[in-house]
């Protein structure tokens, strides 16, 4: 839940996905994954996004 908050401010602030995935020491393929999931409306949900994980 933790990185899912950093994406979701870091993506808020506009970093670009290679950026954020330097950040958290991840793929950047991970990060677009990640973000193409849990966006809805053109905006990330990072509560929403953990919620399906759990399902």
């Amino acid at each position: 839940m933790q990185e899912r908050q950093l994406i979701f401010l870091y993506h808020g602030l506009h970093f670009t996905i290679r950026w954020i995935a330097r950040l958290l020491k991840r793929y950047p393929t991970t990060i677009s994954r990640e973000l193409r999931h849990g966006t809805y409306g053109g905006q990330y949900f990072p509560i929403a996004t953990e919620r399906l994980y759990h399902q």
